[in-house]
Formats: C-alpha cells, structure tokens, sequence
C-alpha cells in the first residue's frame, strides 16, 4: 500500500512539474521566431495576404490566446490594411476539445478596422480567391458581379445549401471539427467601404463602432447590439438576433443620418440631400418573405426627382413584405415646399400634403400602387399610380373648392380664385407631360390685369400634351362669352390660346370684368380676337398675349374720360398760350365737356401683352379723337400720338370768344385739327402734351380770326363783301394747311 501510495504522489509531482513548465514554456515556444513563421505562412495561406502581429501570448487560466496589433494587408500595395487592430483577446474552452469542437467563450476585439473595396465583381475580401472564368459580357449587358453571384450560391436548393448540410452531418458524426463563437465584443472599431463602381469612387465610412454579440447555446439565436457613427454624419444603432440558416430580427435606430452619399447611385438631375430621423424593424428567414417596417422623418430635405422637387421636412411610414417588397405606405409633405416645373405648381410650407396607397412591385424594377390616396390642401383624390419608363397617376375627385389655390399655382399667386373644380379619370403622365380625362369647371374666377376678372363654367378636356375645350363659357357680369377653340399646351411654355367673339355686348359688364374698372365704359360692344399666351408664375397672362383683336362700341357713355378737357386744361397752363386763352377759355367751353360717346372703333396687333394700333378713332357730339400707339393690356399704359378735330360748334364757341361778337365767330373756320404730340398714363387717365407751337398757332388763329373780322370789313368796303369773304377763307385754308406741315 505504502508504495502505490508514493507512485500516485510521485505522478502528482510530475504531472505538477509538467503543469509548471507547460506554463513557462508554451509561451515562449508559442512567441519563438519558428512558430511565428509558421502561423504567418499559415495565415498567409488562408487568407491570401500578409499577415504580420506584434506579439502573441497564450494563458491557461482561463485558455486565451491574445495577439497584439495584429494586420492584414491590401490587395494592393499603397492601399489601407484590409484589417488592424489593436489587440484581439480569444478565450476557448478546453472540455469540448474532446468532442472534435472548437468553442470560443469570448473574442474581444479593440480598434479594430476593416478597410473593404467594392468592385464590378463584388465586395473584395481576405481570402483564397478561386480563379473563375466567366463569359465575357455582350455589349450593352452587366457584368454579374460577387454579390449576385454569393447571392445565387445561397439559393436554397443549390448545390452550396447541400454541401454546407452535408458538412454539418459529417461534423455531427464525428467526421470533421465543430466551430462556435459564444460572445463577440467590439470596442471603438471603424469600417470603410470603397465603392469603386462609382466615378469617382464613394467611400463609406463608420466610425466609433461598438458592438456585441451573444448565443446561450451552440443552437441558440444570437443575440446583438451594434452602434456606430457614419463620417458622413449621423448615428445609427442596430439590436436584434440572428441564427445560423438566414434568421434575421433586428431593429435598427437612425439618428440624423445624411442622405447627400446616396446622390452618387443618381442622374445628375436628381438630388438627395436631408437628414434621416427614427427607425426600421426587419425581419427574415430562410423560408419566409423578408418583412420591412419604417418610421422615419427627414429634416431639411431637398429631394429633386424629374422636374419635382420637395424642400423641408418629411415624413415616411411604410409596412413592407416579400421579395422585392411590397405594401402600405403614407407619406406627409405637410412642412415641406413641393415644387413642380419653373413654379407653375409651388405648394409652401404649412399647407396640407399626403399621400398613401399600397406598393405592388413589377418586373424590371417597375411598380404600381393601388389604393393611392391624395391630399393636397382641400383635394381628396382617390386612384392608382405605374411606374416603369414613364410615371402615370390616375385620379378622381369630387369638387373641391378654388379658395386659397392662388398659393400653390404660380400664374395664380397675385389673385385670388374662386369657383370649384371636380377631376373626372383624370390620368397625368411625365415624361413628357401629358393629362387625358375630364375636369369639370364650374364658376372659376379667372384673373385679368390687376384687378379685373372673368368667371368660366364648363369642361376641359385632356387630350395627351395639351387641355382644350369647346364648350367653355366667360361670364362676366350679365354677358356670356363662349371661348371656342380654348388650349392650352401643358409642355414647354405651357402657352394658351383662345377664339372670342362677342356682338352688341354690354361694355360696362365686360370692361368692369377685363380691366377692373367700374363704369368707365358704357354702351353696346361688338369684339373679335384670336389671341394667344403663356401661364407664367411671376406674370399676368395678359402680360404675355399675342395675337390680333378688333372692337367696335357706341354709342354709350365714357366716364371721366374727355381728351377735349384735358388738350384745353393743357393749353391753358402754359406761358404765351396761357396769356392768349385766358380771354375765351373756361366756363364758354363747358357745356362741351360731355361724357356721351358715338363710336369707339380700332384694330390691335397684340405682340407679348402690348396692343398696338393705327386707327384708333373716338367720336363724340362735339369733337373726335384719332389715336397710334400701343397701350399694355396688364398695366394699361398708354404712349400714343394723334389728332384732336374740334367740331363746328366748338370752334364757332371759340372763336365767338375771340372777337367778342357773331360776326366774328363766322369767319373762322368750321372745324380744327390739333396735332397731339404724345398720350401718355393709363387709359383711366391719360395724359396729354402738345408742342408750344400748336397752342400758340392755335390760339393765334382765332386771335387773327379777330383782326380779320375788321379786315374783312374794310376790303368788302372795296371789292364787295362776297368777295372779300371768299379772299379770307383762302387765306385762312393756307394757313391751316402750313399749320399741319409745321405743328
């Protein structure tokens, strides 16, 4: 007994002296310069690159093996590592040893970096690549890159699915060694994705990054929490669980993630640019569709696609399903500016703006949505949406009120509408922009000038690239117009054109409509144009009219309107002429003053909302008005030359006033041109001038008309009074004759 005794206690003591030297030796032989090479060459082998560390170090209690700074190389050389880090500590456990499995308990790894480089080919990793011989692409045709083609080796059903099950059987069995990982830790780790199918090349980078990983069994889920900041600015977070067959659970938390490296997978037109806010659940499996829930906010938004823009804060909240995914959404642009085109649609910040519907992926990247719901200001539009090379949206909705839509439309923004439209299957097309359907108007004000305006009733209709109408009526006041021929062309310069033609009209209705101005204008109006223009969001579509018009009036009434007044308050203001008129001007001429006209008759080439005319002609009782100029039909400018003809009541009245007796008044003659040197203001009120030498030759002529009178005396005395008369009224032609020559 005595001598088992001391053989178990002399194997305890060399099983403790082996314990002792194992510990003192492992490490130095594990650190020795021919281990090292053999673990670098090994490294070297699997990974395809240099590998080189700092130190590595091996402990029993507990089993870990810790490698300090360790560093994998670059595909090429001049290029980041593919890996370093600061120090990586791995503890195992020993008892599984015995079963043919590697189990690491934990693997730490502190500053670590990844440096990726995506190529046409795929995401480039440390390894041993095998050599591939694909078939050269045809012209026009994508290269498969490494994550289609990884994509297609996980396929369920594929050969790699069956290997890997093959594999796990034999491992099972006891024919190849078991490999788990039961904790992961990083700890300030940074990653950096080279995208080199984009020129230039994008790089994505997260930085600060922290993560665990955690499984209570080999079987088990694994369970996670990754945190990180992105160099492009923004926070994102990630917790959830996955396990070995493609199970995925995760939900990820997006703080103020900018969109601007998104911009580099976009046409140049397009523009991605805001901050994303809030969160995403995901959830796949290798059997069932993935799902996709989302609830975010962008802050500062400025989205370009096509010629819409949309400026400001949006919303996203969207319940997807399947491969590619599909189902609700809502999206409120309520807080942003939403633009269509040079401003022809320009919805501002505050204003009501959703839209929702069901997503149904098709083939080629196209998609439709069914149950599409819109909501713009008061619009309550109901339809469905395609997407594919062209976008086309297909909506109804019943009328809706007119008030406060000056806001959203551009041509619009200076004055107010009124009225209601109702849309009718009305489908909008991009690409080119084309609309066909029906739109149904019903006492829609349509604003003219700066204050005038004119009321439509009837139906539009979309014919593809442009809206026309044969059935559209202008109502102002009491009178209805039918615009015939009405268009308008939705692409380009978005022009208009229409046909009108109204006879014997009531001009007061019809000036009180076109120009805003109240009663100036009365009596019957016979009017024709052809005239066209453009919707402008910062012009009045008056301003931009072109075409070819002509009007006939009278005989009625021009309110506050005589040029005889103000061609005579002219002459009588100015220095010489003054001291002649102040003898006959003033209350001999009032009576003459009358607002009554006989006709108002004139043609009107019409060149970018500017209306010119050579035979503009105004007959009233007692003189009449011939005009050439322009005047603009937005601001009602006048700049125009012409003549007045005083008729023979007020020149007898005039002249009457110059000699101071009848017999004076008949040797003048019947009627008088003055030449108007230029009519300027607005046609409410215009302005006159006249040279200094048509007043003073006017009113000379009726002074001369004076001295004539005793002339006429003293020759009839001589060679009769006949005679002398007709001798005068040569003389007095003559010098209305050179007075025209010489104005």
């Amino acid at each position: 007994m005595r001598v088992v005794t001391r053989v178990i206690a002399a194997l305890l003591v060399l099983f403790g002296a082996a314990l002792v030297a194992l510990l003192v030796l492992l490490p130095r032989y594990v650190d020795s310069p021919a281990v090292r090479e053999r673990i670098l060459a090994a490294a070297r082998e699997w990974t395809g690159r240099d590998v080189n560390y700092r130190s590595l170090r091996f402990g029993f209690f507990p089993p870990r093996l810790v490698v300090e700074e360790p560093q994998v190389a670059a595909a090429a050389e001049g290029e980041k590592p593919a890996f370093a880090a600061e120090g990586v500590d791995l503890q195992f456990s020993l008892l599984p040893l015995l079963a043919r499995h590697i189990v690491i308990d934990s693997l730490a790894v502190k500053g670590a970096q990844l440096s990726l480089v995506r190529t046409s080919e795929g995401i480039e990793l440390p390894g041993k690549q095998q050599s591939r011989d694909p078939k050269p692409a045809k012209d026009n045709e994508p290269e498969t890159g490494a994550d289609e083609t990884a994509a297609a080796e996980q396929t369920p059903g594929t050969d790699s699915e069956e290997e890997n099950s093959q594999q796990e059987t034999t491992e099972a069995e006891g024919g190849g060694v078991g490999f788990a990982v039961r904790e992961l830790s990083l700890q300030r780790a940074s990653l950096a994705l080279e995208d080199r199918t984009r020129k230039p090349p994008v790089t994505w980078q997260l930085t600060d990054v922290n993560a665990e990983a955690r499984a209570l069994s080999l079987r088990s889920p694994i369970a996670f929490t990754l945190s990180g900041s992105l160099a492009s600015n923004g926070h994102l977070r990630a917790e959830g669980e996955f396990q070995h067959g493609g199970f995925l659970n995760t939900d990820v938390k997006l703080e103020a993630v900018e969109l601007a490296p998104f911009e580099a997978y976009m046409t140049k037109q397009e523009q991605l640019r805001g901050a994303v806010t809030g969160t995403l659940h995901y959830v796949t499996a290798q059997k069932q569709a993935p799902q996709l829930k989302a609830d975010l906010k962008l802050a500062q938004g400025n989205l370009v696609f096509a010629e819409v823009a949309l400026r400001g804060a949006l919303s996203l909240v969207a319940d997807l399903a399947g491969s590619p995914l599909a189902g609700t959404f809502e999206i409120d642009a309520t807080q942003a500016q939403v633009v269509y085109g040079d401003g022809v649609f320009d919805k501002p910040p505050g204003t009501p703006a959703t839209a929702s519907g069901r997503l149904l992926p098709a083939a080629d990247g196209a998609f439709a949505v069914d149950d599409v719901h819109v909501r713009v200001h008061n619009l309550d539009a109901h339809g469905r949406l395609e997407s594919d090379a062209r976008t086309r949206i297909a909506l109804s909705a019943p009328a809706f009120a007119l008030e406060g839509w000056e806001t959203l439309l551009g041509a619009f923004q200076q004055h107010p509408l009124s009225g209601s439209l109702a849309l009718q299957d009305v489908v909008l097309a991009t690409s080119p922009l084309e609309l066909r359907g029906q739109i149904a108007v019903d006492g829609v004000r349509v604003p003219i000038g700066e204050q005038g305006g004119a009321i439509l009733h009837g139906t539009l209709q979309g014919t593809g690239p442009a809206v026309t109408s044969e059935n559209l009526e202008l109502r102002a006041g009491t009178e209805r117009i039918v615009l015939a021929g009405s268009r308008l062309d939705l692409e380009g310069a978005q022009r208009f054109r229409f046909i009108i033609k109204t006879e014997n009209a009531d001009a007061q209705a019809l000036s009180q409509a076109l120009t805003g101005d109240k009663g100036r204008l009365e009596g019957p109006l016979t009017f024709t144009g052809d005239l066209s223009g453009r919707l402008h969001s910062k012009k009045s579509p008056l301003s931009t009219l072109d075409g070819r018009a002509q009007l006939a009036a009278g005989p009625g009434y021009l309110r506050g309107i005589s040029l005889l007044q103000r061609v005579f308050e002219r002459i009588g203001a100015v220095g010489a002429a003054a001291h002649l008129a102040t003898a006959f001007l003033g209350e001999r001429l009032l009576p003459f003053y009358s607002e009554d006209y006989q006709s108002i008759t004139g043609t009107f080439d019409v060149v970018d909302g500017v209306a010119r005319t050579q035979d503009l002609r105004v007959v009233r009782k007692h003189h009449s008005v011939d005009l050439r100029g322009s005047f603009g039909l937005a601001d009602q400018r006048l700049d125009a030359t012409g003549t007045l003809t005083i008729g023979a009541e007020v020149n007898e009245a005039l002249a009457a006033g110059a000699g101071g007796d009848a017999e004076a008044a008949q040797n003048g003659p019947r009627e008088r041109v003055i030449p108007l040197a230029r009519v300027t203001g607005t046609i409410g009120d215009p302005k006159v001038e006249i040279s200094r030498k048509t007043m003073v030759a006017f009113l000379g002529g009726y002074a001369l008309t004076r001295q004539l009178g005793t002339l006429e005396r003293k020759i009839g005395e001589r060679i009769g009074e006949d005679k002398a008369r007709e001798l005068l009224e040569k003389l007095g032609t003559k010098l209305e004759e050179y007075q025209r020559e010489n104005p």
